[in-house]
């Protein structure tokens, strides 16, 4: 079916006979193979026996995320970034992506608790508030550590919305504290 061009059949086989061979790097290969060739549903199907013949593999489950939200399913999108989030705890990157999903279908009660453990984690891990930003290529100090005044503000709102004006007065003047070096 390659040699008469017609790749879509060709994969079609390929995927068939992966579930033969239960091998993590075809089904990788041929997800990228189903992403090519805009098969969105057909990709997340492979990225997903992918995920489960090695569930360590992070870039698996992030390609899983960002399709599943290309799609607009945000239910797969979000268990996607959950299972990120068990592998790198606290990253900000997959927060802000999992913030969009959890605002969205109105889950504000777990996007709090997922922030505030964030910056519980940070607030003890660099207590001077300042730390090297995980994905930057600067050896500096950055305020926050990459928990910065927009994520504090983040979860102070989300505490105004769930009705917690009293916890959304601490994170502010709590994280402002420690943004400024100030925590004590």
């Amino acid at each position: 079916y390659d040699d008469m061009g017609q790749a879509g059949k060709a994969l079609q086989l390929r995927i068939m006979a992966a579930h033969l061979r239960h091998d993590a790097e075809e089904w990788e290969r041929l997800a990228v193979q189903s992403k090519q060739l805009g098969l969105n549903q057909q990709a997340l199907y492979c990225y997903r026996k992918l995920s489960s013949l090695d569930p360590q593999n992070v870039s698996a489950w992030w390609e899983r995320a960002a399709i599943s939200k290309e799609i607009g399913n945000l239910r797969m999108a979000r268990h996607a970034y959950m299972s990120i989030l068990k592998h790198v705890p606290h990253d900000m990157t997959v927060l802000g992506e999992l913030r969009n999903i959890l605002i969205e279908t109105a889950d504000f009660k777990t996007c709090a608790e997922l922030f505030q453990q964030a910056f519980e984690h940070y607030c003890s891990i660099y207590s001077s508030g300042k730390g090297p930003v995980p994905t930057s290529s600067s050896i500096d100090d950055v305020p926050g550590a990459g928990f910065t005044l927009l994520e504090i503000l983040v979860l102070a709102d989300l505490y105004n919305t769930l009705g917690e004006h009293e916890n959304a007065i601490q994170s502010i003047k709590r994280g402002c504290r420690w943004l400024q070096g100030r925590i004590d």
